[in-house]
C-alpha cells in the first residue's frame, strides 16, 4: 500500500525514528496497526507501528549470527529443526544493554520463535525462549487493546490491568500474555487468544497434578507422542483452571541439570494443545 493510505502521524513516526529509510513498503495488520519493511544505511528492517509511534523494529539478518547462537544450540535439549529468518530487535534492554536476537524455528511443520539475550551485563548466561511464531510483539498498558471478552473477564472480576505483551502471528492473529492484580494486589497471569478466550488463568485453580501419571490421558498421550522433547524432563506438575466458564490445563516439564530448562504446555478442556512455551538459562 502507498503512503497516502497511511495516516500522516504513523508515517512521521517511522521517518522520525529512521530518517534515512528508503524503499518503504507498508502493509495493514489491522485497523490502526501497520507493518513496514525498508532499507536504511544498507540494512533491511521490519517495523510495526501505530498512530502513536513505532512499536518495535528488527534488523533482518542475512546470515546466521556469529558468537553465542551455535554454542547455545548445542546445549539446549530442543529437537533438531530448521532455523531461518534471523533478526535483531533494535530495542536495547535497560538491564543488560544488549539486543534480543531471534529466529524462526520450524519443527514438524510447526513454526516457533526462538530467541536469546544476555541475562545481565556480564553476558555469562543467556535467557533462551521459544513460543509459537510471531511476526512481532509489543507491550501495552491499555486494557482497551485486549479483546472484548478478555476485557469483560477483567471487569467482571474487579481486576486491575497492569500490562500485556501482544504477539502477532503471520495470520495477523494475536495472543496476549496479560498481567492483572486483584483487590489484594495479588499478581494474576493470563494468556488470551485472539478472540479473548482464556488459554490460561492463575486466578481459579480447580485441581493440581504432582506427576505425569496423574495428568489427564490426553496430556500423557501428547507427551508420549513427543517423547524426543520431553523424556529428559523429570520434574513435572500441572494445574486445572476455570475462568468465566472456560476450563483448561497447564503442565510444567522442568529440569535443573545441566542447566535450567522448562516447558509449559497449555490444553483446553477438549484436550487440544493451545499454547506451548520453552525457557532456558544457558551458559554458552
Amino acid at each position: 500500500m502507498t503512503e497516502d493510505q497511511i495516516p500522516v502521524a504513523a508515517i512521521e513516526n517511522l521517518k522520525s525514528k529512521f530518517p534515512n529509510a528508503q524503499e518503504i513498503i507498508y502493509k495493514t495488520v489491522e485497523d490502526k496497526l501497520w507493518e513496514a519493511t525498508f532499507v536504511e544505511n544498507g540494512k533491511n528492517y521490519y517495523s510495526a507501528l501505530d498512530t502513536n509511534g513505532v512499536l518495535v523494529s528488527y534488523v533482518l539478518l542475512n546470515t546466521v549470527p556469529s558468537g553465542t547462537f551455535s554454542s547455545i544450540l548445542e546445549k539446549v535439549s530442543l529437537p533438531k529443526g530448521e532455523f531461518s529468518n534471523f533478526r535483531e530487535n533494535t530495542s536495547v534492554s535497560i538491564s543488560n544493554n544488549a539486543q534480543e536476537l531471534s529466529a524462526k524455528y520450524t519443527l514438524d511443520s510447526t513454526a516457533y520463535l526462538f530467541s536469546w539475550f544476555p541475562l545481565d551485563a556480564s553476558r555469562k548466561k543467556y535467557v533462551v525462549q521459544m513460543r509459537y511464531f510471531s511476526k512481532f510483539d509489543y507491550t501495552t498498558n491499555l486494557v482497551s487493546n485486549l479483546p472484548v471478552r478478555a476485557q469483560n473477564i477483567i471487569k467482571d472480576n474487579a481486576l486491575i490491568h497492569k500490562n500485556a505483551r501482544i504477539f502477532v502471528n503471520e495470520a495477523n492473529e494475536k495472543t496476549y500474555e496479560s498481567l492483572e492484580h486483584d483487590a489484594a494486589n495479588n499478581q494474576l497471569d493470563y494468556i488470551f487468544d485472539h478472540r479473548g478466550n482464556s488459554i490460561y488463568s492463575s486466578r481459579n485453580f480447580q485441581g493440581t497434578y504432582a506427576k505425569t501419571a496423574e495428568f489427564p490421558q490426553f496430556a500423557q498421550d501428547y507427551m508420549a507422542a513427543h517423547a524426543q522433547q520431553f523424556t529428559n524432563f523429570p520434574i513435572q506438575s500441572g494445574v486445572k483452571f476455570e475462568e468465566s466458564g472456560q476450563v483448561g490445563y497447564r503442565f510444567i516439564l522442568y529440569r535443573a541439570y545441566p542447566f535450567l530448562e522448562t516447558y509449559y504446555l497449555y490444553f483446553n478442556n477438549s484436550g487440544t494443545l493451545t499454547y506451548l512455551t520453552y525457557e532456558a538459562l544457558v551458559t554458552p
